[in-house]
């Protein structure tokens, strides 16, 4: 399936995010109830808990290794997202990933902004370690503003020295929020997902009083050594390809063992149009690979 025949879908999301003349809650309710016809799996079945406050859900399936973890930290811009619009992503991922998924519910801006969202993922991870998962045993995984925050939690845990997971796979993560990546220019005015007015507005949200490159937020700032392996994906027509490029290089120069992959004329987030979108398919395949490849090889 072609770009083309999901352009109803991109051409609906344009208008959510584009727009923003309703408010807040309103765009929250609509995100909500446009993804909540999106299908699991099949086969997949979902279970709601309380993780310290904060909603999460348990993601099962049937080909899962119930002791291979995957915590999944939903993108949104840090203001948007929830349960109902991730729960078909991170349960494909899951899936390919032969995981069982724990997606967070983590706190929103401008309610609350950071670091709200670093702190409740913080806090997942350290309620895995506390039932005796192995951390050997875990994956993390974001999208776009979930990406963001994956890796600046990686980044809080190895500072706090606390061991960390087998791997992170980081969909067109964004790790800049001083929105410096030149891409959104070349691709922003077309893509469905993130415009420079929109990752600004988020970024100011989220942010709040605190300095845009506090790598705490931008986590593209961090010092990067000694971190698990990474997968980054992003789309060649994606407004935040830049910071993935970036990112890649960061890596690679604090020699993280770093696989990055880009696919042609994909928007922002593709990996969402699973089952619509041949691309999105074979991306969340690869990052499956990927968790299977580096939660395996500490069994060896």
């Amino acid at each position: 399936m072609s770009r083309a025949q999901i352009e109803p879908a991109l051409t609906a999301l344009r208008k959510l995010y584009r727009g923003r003349t309703s408010s807040l809650a309103v765009m929250r309710r609509t995100l909500d109830a446009t993804s909540a016809v999106t299908p699991l799996p099949p086969g997949v079945t979902r279970t709601h808990v309380e993780l310290a406050g904060r909603r999460a859900a348990w993601l099962h399936n049937p080909e899962g290794d119930e002791d291979r973890i995957l915590l999944y930290l939903h993108g949104g811009g840090f203001v948007l997202g929830s349960i109902k619009t991730h729960s078909a992503l991170a349960a494909r991922l899951g899936q390919a990933g032969r995981a069982r998924t724990l997606l967070l519910e983590y706190r929103l801006a401008p309610e609350h902004p950071f670091p709200a969202a670093l702190e409740d993922a913080t806090r997942a991870y350290e309620f895995l370690l506390e039932e005796g998962v192995s951390p050997r045993r875990i994956a993390v995984a974001g999208d776009s503003a979930g990406g963001g925050l994956a890796l600046a939690a990686l980044v809080s845990w190895r500072d706090a020295s606390l061991p960390l997971p087998a791997c992170c796979v980081l969909m067109s993560p964004w790790v800049d929020l001083s929105c410096s990546a030149p891409s959104l220019d070349t691709f922003g005015p077309s893509e469905p997902l993130v415009s420079r007015a929109w990752c600004e507005w988020a970024a100011h949200h989220y942010a709040a009083d605190h300095d845009l490159l506090d790598p705490r937020i931008s986590p593209l700032q961090a010092t990067l050594e000694h971190l698990p392996p990474l997968l980054i994906q992003a789309g060649g027509h994606d407004g935040l390809l830049d910071d993935a490029i970036r990112l890649r290089e960061r890596a690679e120069q604090a020699h993280v063992p770093t696989t990055y992959q880009v696919w042609p004329e994909m928007p922002h987030v593709f990996q969402v149009f699973g089952a619509m979108l041949d691309e999105a398919d074979e991306a969340v395949e690869q990052a499956g690979r990927f968790i299977r490849k580096w939660i395996d090889a500490h069994e060896k």
